[in-house]
């Protein structure tokens, strides 16, 4: 018999228990990766903010005032003419307008305060569950749920508080 069907013969369904903790583990390490991922996107934008965006204009005018030209005649006794030229100019004026600006480029999003309702399955016991509502302020999340199936009492209530460490 070649050796994939030897290993096929070997092997086995899980049983429910290690199925359940399969599934479990598996809920775990999505979760942690989610909340990696959350982090990562949020320290890139605190370091984007960090460097913002450096706008700088300057402006410089120069106002020269105005030329004037005098050209006088001079005859002289000899009878030769000369021409003098004079040049009278205005003062110059030199201004400067310096206007720096720094925007960041991502603005961090402000912590949003959230409601969420959900719900639980008992997989032990089929026929029980949580109904429950939490609200969710940044970091800190608070809930409160209720028991409900053929076994679930008026006053079968559950609370959590939960706060994200990493």
């Amino acid at each position: 018999m070649p050796p994939f069907l030897l290993l096929l013969k070997s092997l086995r369904l899980p049983s429910r228990s290690e199925a359940e903790l399969l599934g479990v583990v598996a809920f775990v390490l999505l979760f942690a990766s989610w909340l990696r991922r959350g982090e990562a996107i949020k320290t890139r934008d605190a370091i984007i903010a960090a460097k913002p965006m450096v706008e700088e204009r300057v402006r410089e005018v120069k106002v020269e005032g105005p030329v004037r030209v005098v050209e006088k005649i001079v005859k002289g006794a000899d009878g030769s003419c000369s021409i003098e030229r004079t040049t009278d100019r205005g003062e110059v004026t030199t201004s400067r307008e310096a206007d720096r600006k720094e925007t960041p480029i991502c603005l961090p999003t402000p912590a949003g305060k959230t409601w969420a309702i959900g719900g639980g399955l008992d997989l032990r016991r089929r026929d029980r569950g949580t109904v429950g509502l939490s609200k969710s302020y940044g970091d800190l999340s608070i809930g409160l749920g209720h028991a409900w199936g053929a076994e679930a009492k008026p006053g079968d209530l559950n609370g959590s508080v939960s706060l994200k460490v990493f």
